[in-house]
């Protein structure tokens, strides 16, 4: 399960530099963003988009597979 949540983590590390190094709007044609001016402000949006995506479902994901490792918690732990 460690491997998993590794490979979670490299995969987004690796999800934020392509969207952050491969903008969308480099790959739409001028004349279309010409015509239609409302799709260069969504494409402006796409990367953090993906970024608050990946900030929700990565604690999300960590936290499934502590509960499939069946864990426990430190505040359950009693020291002695």
């Amino acid at each position: 399960m460690f491997t998993i949540n590794i490979a979670l983590m490299g995969g987004s590390w690796v999800g934020i530099y392509y969207v952050n190094t491969h903008s969308i709007k480099n790959k739409i044609p001028v004349t279309i963003l010409e015509k239609y001016t409302w799709i260069k402000s969504i494409t402006e949006f796409i990367a953090p988009a993906v970024l608050a995506i990946i900030n929700l479902l990565l604690p999300l994901l960590t936290n499934l597979i502590i509960s499939l490792e069946r864990w426990d918690y430190q505040s359950t732990v009693i020291n002695n």
